[in-house]
């Protein structure tokens, strides 16, 4: 199990109303499993069993127009590559699923005109929001695909209701936030953008990715005949899922020239490119993307089999072959929730080893002292890896806002600070200097 995937389970093992960087849905999600198993495969079942599920609800919004081409697109989806090797438990699991699902609603609330699926399109909204907040982004394509109809086809009623039965769900989220000092926005929009700025390489890397994900067949084909794509965008059903593909995938493009877009960002939006090729596209286009998917999975398998059946020291003087050999020959409870003394919950980002177990966390947060986790370090000093570039530790023990995260600034950044709490806002906390670890 990946460090990201024991720092999840770790959230199914505590469940909460939201986390340090994302909202709660992986961790509701992985507590339900974990009621099930602790086995690796029942965590990841999700995930394995997603690609299917996806490619059933491009069948059935194809099949109304032509049961070939609905096959032919669905199973075109099933091959991309990302869809064959991707087995982990991430956030973007139940993102992607509701993304689909409320956007399957809504084009049945076009089709039907029926405020029931609207409403229920709201609903799938709101959860995939507490998913993941790119969530926000299929919101806004509903706008746009409401503001870019004709005047006669635009309901502004159906978008609010859709807005409306989203919006419990959103509070969820602010109410969460404003308890524990806007730990995700601080997360989201400030903590991990050190890097960004502008680069000619970082749009570059993102053409690739989308070729990646996407089918370079498919996306040809459509190039050469974008007149006849032209015309089609006349159908409001269709013009509905080029829209929500189409802006979030723009708004990625224009990120890209200042920060690195990751692969897994794209793929709550890639189902809907499927579904707009597939009704744009003849049979013939479509078994060409089928076969060339097919082919370029094909080598991802004898790749991943190959490197499976090699020795580990192959890799030795590979940059990642720490990380081969962490994962690949430690033990331990996925949870990582027993390695530390009673009344230790972990959540956050960084990986700790202690007595021999994988413990996903960056700092221990949950009604913990600072001078604690201090002590746990000290206590394990050859087990306990901690990075220099450590995030302050500690709960924010009298925060008026009874905050129970660690800050959200670096240490190095608030050390000089006489004291601090959750984001520097609160001032209820201790400092506390990592003496001793390496």
């Amino acid at each position: 199990m990946t460090g990201d995937e024991a720092y999840f389970v770790s959230w199914g093992a505590f469940p909460d109303y939201g986390y340090y960087d994302h909202p709660p849905m992986i961790g509701w999600l992985l507590a339900l499993l974990l009621k099930l198993s602790r086995a690796e495969w029942v965590l990841r079942l999700p995930v394995t069993l997603l690609p299917f599920a996806l490619a059933g609800g491009i069948y059935l919004v194809l099949r109304r127009v032509d049961e070939m081409k609905a096959a032919l697109a669905a199973l075109a989806f099933m091959l991309l590559p990302a869809n064959v090797w991707g087995v982990f438990v991430t956030t973007d699991t139940p993102l992607i699923f509701f993304c689909f699902a409320s956007a399957f609603s809504y084009w049945r609330g076009i089709v039907r005109r029926s405020a029931g699926w609207q409403a229920l399109a709201g609903a799938f909204l709101g959860l995939a929001f507490l998913s993941k907040y790119f969530a926000v982004l299929l919101g806004l394509a509903y706008l746009a695909q409401v503001a870019l109809s004709p005047r006669g086809q635009r309901d502004w009623r159906a978008l609010a209701l859709v807005l409306l039965c989203s919006l419990p769900f959103g509070l969820v989220n602010l109410w969460w936030n404003y308890e524990h000092c806007w730990a995700n926005l601080m997360f989201n929009l400030y903590n991990r953008h050190d890097a960004a700025g502008w680069s000619w390489k970082t749009p570059l890397i993102f053409a690739v990715s989308v070729l990646y994900l996407l089918s370079p067949v498919a996306l040809w084909q459509l190039a050469k005949e974008r007149r006849r794509v032209s015309a089609a965008l006349g159908e409001p059903e269709l013009r509905f899922f080029v829209i929500v593909f189409a802006l979030p995938f723009g708004f990625f493009a224009v990120l890209s020239a200042v920060k690195l877009i990751g692969l897994h960002w794209m793929l709550a939006f890639v189902p809907f490119f499927f579904v707009a090729a597939g009704r744009m596209l003849s049979r013939e286009q479509l078994r060409r993307s089928v076969l060339y998917l097919g082919a370029f999975s094909a080598l991802h398998v004898a790749a991943i089999v190959a490197a499976a059946m090699l020795p580990l020291e192959t890799w030795k003087s590979a940059r990642f072959y720490d990380g081969i050999v962490y994962h690949a020959r430690m033990p331990g409870d996925p949870s990582g929730a027993q390695a530390l003394p009673r009344g230790i919950r972990v959540r956050h980002r960084r990986i700790f080893d202690v007595g021999g177990r994988v413990l996903s966390c960056a700092s221990a947060c949950g009604r913990i002292r600072p001078s604690l986790l201090a002590r746990e370090a000290r206590r394990h000093p050859d087990r306990f890896q901690a990075a220099r570039r450590q995030e302050h530790s500690g709960a924010a023990q009298g925060c008026p806002r009874r905050c129970r995260l660690s800050p959200l600034l670096p240490l190095r950044r608030v050390q000089g600070a006489h004291g601090c709490g959750c984001d520097l806002s609160c001032r209820a906390g201790s400092r506390i200097r990592f003496r001793g670890v390496s």
